[in-house]
This record gives C-alpha cells, sequence and structure tokens, in this order.
C-alpha cells in the first residue's frame, strides 16, 4: 500500500514537470475582485463586531434547507465563518500564484500556457469572491436572526444562498468549459 502511495505521489509529480512555470500578471478585472474581496471579508467581521455586545447568549448556528434554525451554539460561533472565509481565501490567493498546479481540460504547453493560466486564475478570483459572498450573507443572517429572536431566514437570504451556490458550482465548470472549447477552435 506504502508503496502505491509513493507511485502516487511521484507520477503526480511528473504530470507538472513538464509545465511551463510562469508569473502571471494581474489586469484590471483580477485588481478589481481582489479589492471586493477584500471589502467584503472586512465587512464578514465588522457586522459581527458591531452588534456582538447586543447578540444573545445562544446564536443560530445552522440551517435546513427550509432555512429554518435546527441548532444554537454560543455567541462566539460568529467568529467561524469570518474566519473560515479569511482562512479559504489566503489559501486561494497563494493558489493563484501557482497556477502550473492547477487541473486544465486541455494539455499545457510552453504555447498556451500563459492563457490557460490567466484564465484558470481569474476562475479561481471569482470562486474565492463568491465564496466571500456567500459567508458575508450567512454571517449577516446569522446575526440578524439573533438580534431579532427569529427561527427563519428572510426568503430573499435563502434564494440569494442558493444563487451563490448555483453560481459557485455550475458557473465555474460553465466557465471553464466554454474556454476549453473556445480554444479548441
Amino acid at each position: 500500500m506504502m508503496r502505491l502511495c509513493l507511485v502516487s505521489v511521484f507520477k503526480f509529480q511528473i504530470m507538472f514537470d513538464n509545465r511551463p512555470i510562469l508569473k502571471i500578471k494581474k489586469d484590471k478585472i483580477d485588481r478589481y475582485v481582489n479589492i471586493c474581496n477584500v471589502i467584503i471579508i472586512v465587512f464578514t467581521f465588522i457586522y459581527p463586531a458591531i452588534c456582538y455586545s447586543d447578540l444573545p447568549e445562544y446564536i443560530p448556528a445552522h440551517y435546513n434547507f427550509n432555512g429554518e434554525v435546527n441548532r444554537y451554539d454560543e455567541k462566539s460561533w460568529i467568529w467561524f465563518l469570518p474566519i473560515l472565509s479569511l482562512g479559504l481565501n489566503v489559501g486561494l490567493y497563494y493558489l493563484i500564484k501557482i497556477p502550473h498546479t492547477f487541473n486544465y481540460l486541455v494539455k499545457i504547453t510552453p504555447q498556451n500556457a500563459e492563457d490557460n493560466y490567466k484564465k484558470g486564475s481569474k476562475m479561481m478570483r471569482f470562486t474565492a469572491l463568491v465564496i466571500s459572498i456567500l459567508f458575508l450573507v450567512i454571517t449577516y443572517q446569522t446575526v440578524t436572526l439573533a438580534l431579532n429572536g427569529l427561527q427563519k431566514t428572510p426568503v430573499w437570504s435563502e434564494y440569494l444562498i442558493y444563487f451563490l451556490l448555483f453560481i459557485l458550482t455550475f458557473g465555474t465548470l460553465t466557465y471553464a468549459l466554454w474556454e476549453s472549447f473556445k480554444r479548441k477552435k
């Protein structure tokens, strides 16, 4: 079993050995997405900080598919999503710097590497942005429900979360497939 694991790691390393390692420059859209992402993450921390002293001892910590609260936890739990959002975004920030390790639908060659790396990095930036927005909405609704003593999320926030999850899942996949097929023409 150990030998199989070592062989798999060796094959994984070989897969990236012939890919060019390039430093990809950010364009205007990349910079705007990064700025928006930082603002959203900061607000994800600021809103609970402003309301923290007014929160009850136990706040909503989990919701079912209908948006109903099905678990409560201590109010310190409110920091879980902002910290998770920050951690995921820091990880994605560093991952974007090594686009040669991403999975691509086409074979990466010196001729197509820069284009594929730019598109892969852009896709990761938008994924990070959608994750930040999703965590902001959930944090906002948790604080709002806790302050108002409600048991169910507003309908608009449920649909917004479903929409964001749809975009995160199918939007990035559709973008990757579209760009891949566009290059083959």
